[in-house]
């Protein structure tokens, strides 16, 4: 009887958010595109402890070897982000496997803003909204604008004094916004310490031809590298560490799909809703040219060891989160930028995407400059390169003057519309 041999490059990754830690989903649960992602083949770093004392032995042999926990395996790959759905939602959106990812690492999730009825007009600094009390401090909506199309607006200050109430925003949209009309809301992701970690992750990676696949359970995303340059579809880079499992049952999957059904983020440039602008202190909000754009999100996490855990591990803690902006621009591009490092007055905003459902955004409320920019080679052209890490933000402010509760004054969101 002729063996199939699986090929390395053909099969399908699926991500599941858990319920909590310990609670694996069962293979029976990843099902179709609302958890596959569209990813290069990954890698994998499967872990068990190894334990041994040096001790005398009879003869030139091995100590004898002791099997311990299986914490620590790893799974890290690189694809594309996609949007929330190739059609105009009818209500708030649902979280997809990007945003669980994001989630996890960041620490928090907003899934609101969906509003078909209240806009009433307003300028491009602040919109006047009927009733307001479903708005919220700190979340991104796509607003339709009056000259067409559609802009993000980061929500910074509700006063429902109304009607109309009126909602500040962090930073100007690009001209004034539609007298009505449907307003989008978000799925937004954003670096909140008192949130602690999102849920953990479930990941299965199913060879095709194969009944046996690899799974890491109670999965804690450690990095994610966002390229978000122009002239390039956007992706990420994940890495996840979990409890390794290395044989998963496929017999009581369906088959899926290896495709998700849902559309890519469309390549940030101004044709197809691609915008980066920088806003210094009380200046306004200018479009920067910059030929990079990456965004890095790193933490530092510490496994809480316990006797009656099945690997050992009770819980997870993060030592540390960092977020970093790194852009690279020609010479030229630099004027009027402020390039003292420890400069903290900067508004960082990015938006790709025109369609309702296909579009995403990040801010960066205060960045600071982390080092002086150093000179780069750009395709033969002089070339610099600006650091930004993430500072304190805290002048949202939600109903009656109080100060907002997240996603409200974080110092990084992201968001899906």
């Amino acid at each position: 009887m002729a063996v199939t041999y699986p090929p390395y490059k053909v099969g399908t990754l699926w991500v599941r958010q858990q319920s909590g830690l310990g609670s694996a989903e069962a293979v029976s649960a990843f099902q179709y595109a609302d958890q596959v992602v569209d990813c290069e083949p990954p890698s994998w770093a499967p872990a068990q402890e190894v334990h041994h004392l040096d001790a005398l032995r009879p003869d030139w042999t091995e100590p004898v070897v002791h099997a311990g926990s299986k914490e620590g395996g790893t799974i890290s790959w690189k694809g594309a982000l996609y949007g929330l759905d190739a059609s105009a939602p009818t209500g708030d959106p649902t979280k997809h496997p990007w945003a669980k990812l994001l989630e996890q690492i960041l620490g928090h999730a907003s899934v609101t803003g969906y509003d078909a009825t209240n806009l009433a007009g307003g300028t491009a600094s602040q919109l006047n909204v009927t009733d307001a009390s479903a708005w919220t401090a700190g979340q991104a909506v796509l607003v339709p604008l009056a000259a067409g199309g559609y802009a993000i607006a980061w929500v910074k200050e509700i006063t429902d004094a109304g009607p109309p109430d009126t909602v500040d925003l962090l930073h100007d949209l690009p001209s004034a916004p539609d007298s009505s009309g449907t307003v989008y809301g978000s799925v937004t992701l954003d670096l909140a310490a008192a949130q602690g970690d999102g849920a953990p992750l479930s990941v299965l990676w199913a060879p095709a031809g194969s009944d046996d696949g690899f799974m890491i359970t109670d999965g804690q995303v450690t990095k994610i590298t966002l390229d978000l340059s122009p002239g390039q579809v956007p992706t990420y880079e994940v890495e996840v560490r979990g409890l390794w499992v290395e044989q998963a049952d496929l017999t009581t999957l369906a088959p899926a799909d290896a495709l998700p059904t849902r559309p890519a983020i469309p390549v940030p440039i101004q044709r197809l809703g691609g915008d980066l602008r920088l806003k210094e202190g009380s200046g306004s909000i200018d479009t920067e040219d910059v030929a990079t754009f990456q965004v890095e999100i790193t933490r530092d996490v510490v496994a809480v060891p316990s006797h009656v855990a099945t690997e050992g591990v009770v819980n997870y803690g993060s030592a540390m989160k960092r977020v970093q902006l790194s852009m690279t621009t020609h010479l030229p591009d630099l004027d009027g930028v402020t390039i003292e490092p420890g400069a903290d007055d900067w508004i960082v905003t990015f938006k790709a995407g025109t369609a309702p459902g296909n579009v995403l955004g990040l801010v960066a409320p205060k960045a600071q400059l982390l080092q002086i920019p150093g000179a780069q080679d750009q395709d033969g052209l002089f070339g610099q390169q600006l650091v930004y890490g993430v500072a304190y933000h805290g002048d949202d402010v939600n109903f009656a003057g109080n100060a907002a509760a997240v996603p409200g004054n974080t110092p990084f969101r992201i968001a899906f519309l």
